[in-house]
């Protein structure tokens, strides 16, 4: 009897956010990444700023079947190397039976977000063990600044996920020299195709600042592993501009020296103080949470891990990219993305010993920021419905004049079910530095999918064109074949050709109009352009809620 009492009990670690892992934990982390991933990709039209170009071009794609030169509109549109629109026309081809066209090419984010959340869960792994993948992939889709980006179509995503493979490579030295060299090689083409020559060698100097700042990586391997990559990344660089050089010497051209190798004019100039000024104001919330965490690592433990050949791995990487953000491109947020790969890994590897205080902190901030942020959801979501109270269903209404929301059943139980689930995540939990990542990344998740469910529709309605270009064709006639347009911009002119099959003639590119029909882009404060005597105002509209843009249809008289 004395044996029996005193034989110890078996724990249960399911619901201990401890690295062990169990069946339990991932299917809830699997459920967390669908849950952060898929709200958003499908449900919504294409959205100003990137969306409506990026869709047009892989529009025009699928309606043309040329898919060497990207064209919008029917006209050449050197913006970028064409990867991610590939992808998103195959998406789009491969999904429309099921899906709208937009929402289908919008899936190729989500594939190359799963890409991206898998190379950095397994260089985690690889780098620091089986119980680092998972906390560092939840680290990771935590970030703020990720979190529009991976729901939108933006060849950034692509570059994402080839900044992923590369980094995944470098984790295999100084062992597999030719997997790391196919590995980085491969991700610096895919940032090449998608991006241009800014983002590939923004993944190069990932690659290289190690070795160069780290007298740890100067190796043999090293740079048997570079010169490997260099061998792989050639077809991915050469390929398609050379067969874009053989169909038109001219548009190649003027996509290398116009678009591509633009961004390197302005190398040591005044404007890399303005975007060092940039970066250095933006990670402190787009990199939340895994940057202050890492500094209070490093502020307790930096004689240690200064030392430590994996962190001064992952540090290299990202001191290598923040010094071409610096130097080249433009200062946006996207070109930051990649910077959230090493800072989320060397989060994650910490994540055990870190001061309870710093997680706690992080922990309580995240329960009662997204707790507010949900209840002023719910309460937002109710005065759309019910006018009530009035003040605040007063404001929404002067933010979007004349929107009715409706309820919708499955919107409605999924937005109940996710806010249930986080709030038992919160309380069941058990205290621990990872249970800080695991609320986190679940209030995040929540906040995102209530947005995506109870007002995705008034969102929509705000950023889509699709009302304006209704109204729009509701006064056109359908024998109006020939339209003219000034100053019509990219997205405006995408969309018009995706919802309305309307193609304008650019004054832009010929001054001569011989259209009965010209429409202008402008703003509400900009003079109606077109002289009475020979053009009469048709039409004139906006956005919804848009105070600045104002399109005018004319007519010729006769």
């Amino acid at each position: 009897m004395t044996v029996a009492a005193n034989k110890p009990k078996s724990v249960d670690y399911s619901l201990e956010f401890n690295g062990t892992a169990t069946p339990t934990k991932t299917m809830l982390f699997l459920l967390v990444v669908v849950c952060w991933l898929l709200p958003g990709l499908i449900g919504h039209d294409p959205w100003k700023p990137q969306e409506p170009q990026t869709f047009g071009v892989a529009f025009d794609m699928l309606r043309s079947g040329q898919w060497l030169v990207p064209t919008l509109a029917g006209d050449p549109y050197l913006d970028r190397p064409p990867l991610y629109y590939w992808t998103a026309a195959v998406f789009a081809k491969a999904f429309s039976p099921i899906l709208p066209l937009h929402d289908a090419a919008r899936l190729a984010s989500g594939f190359y977000m799963l890409l991206a959340i898998l190379f950095i869960t397994l260089t985690a792994a690889k780098l620091f063990g089986p119980r680092f993948g998972r906390v560092t992939a939840l680290i990771f889709i935590g970030s703020f600044g990720l979190l529009i980006s991976a729901h939108t179509m933006l060849a950034d995503t692509a570059v994402l996920a080839g900044a992923a493979l590369a980094l995944y490579g470098m984790a295999w030295l100084p062992g597999r020299v030719m997997v790391t060299g196919l590995c980085v090689g491969s991700g610096i083409g895919i940032a090449f195709l998608a991006k241009g020559s800014m983002a590939a060698v923004l993944v190069l100097a990932m690659a290289l600042a190690p070795c160069v700042l780290f007298r740890l990586w100067r190796t043999r391997a090293y740079g048997q592993a570079l010169i490997i990559a260099a061998l792989t990344a050639m077809p991915w660089l050469l390929g398609w501009p050379i067969a874009f050089y053989l169909h038109s010497p001219q548009l190649a051209m003027e996509w290398l020296w116009l678009n591509d190798l633009n961004d390197f004019f302005n190398v040591f100039s005044f404007e890399t103080l303005h975007r060092a000024s940039y970066y250095s104001s933006l990670l402190p919330w787009y990199a939340w949470p895994a940057l202050p965490l890492v500094l209070v690592a490093f502020w307790y433990g930096r004689k240690t891990l200064a030392s430590n050949e994996k962190i001064q791995l992952l540090l290299g990487a990202f001191f290598g990219m923040l010094a071409t953000l610096c130097l080249v491109g433009e200062a946006r947020e996207v070109n930051a993305l990649p910077l959230l790969l090493p800072l989320s890994l060397i989060c994650g590897s910490q994540i055990d010993t870190l001061r309870r205080s710093a997680t706690s902190a992080l922990d309580w901030f995240g329960m009662m920021g997204f707790g507010l942020l949900a209840g002023a959801m719910w309460l937002g979501w109710f005065a759309l419905l019910y006018d009530a109270p009035q003040p605040l269903a007063n404001y929404l209404q002067t933010y979007l004049p004349g929107h009715r929301h409706q309820f919708e059943s499955i919107p409605f139980v999924l937005a109940i079910a996710l806010s249930i689930l986080w709030l038992t995540a919160i309380t069941r939990s058990r205290q621990s530095n990872r249970r800080a990542i695991v609320n986190w990344t679940a209030g995040i998740t929540m906040f995102w999918m209530l947005a995506m469910t109870l007002w995705l529709p008034f969102f929509n309605e705000a950023k889509s064109y699709r009302a304006t270009i209704q109204s729009l064709q509701a006064v056109l006639p359908a024998s109006a074949n020939c339209v003219a347009s000034r100053q019509l911009g990219e997205p405006q002119r995408a969309l018009l050709d995706y919802f309305a099959g309307l193609r304008t003639q650019r004054l832009e590119l010929s001054a001569t109009n011989n259209c009965d029909y010209l429409l202008v882009q402008g703003t509400r404060q900009s003079p109606i352009v077109e002289d009475q005597t020979d053009w009469q105002l048709l039409w004139e509209g906006a956005r919804p809620g848009d105070n600045i843009e104002l399109y005018r249809l004319y007519k010729k008289k006769s």
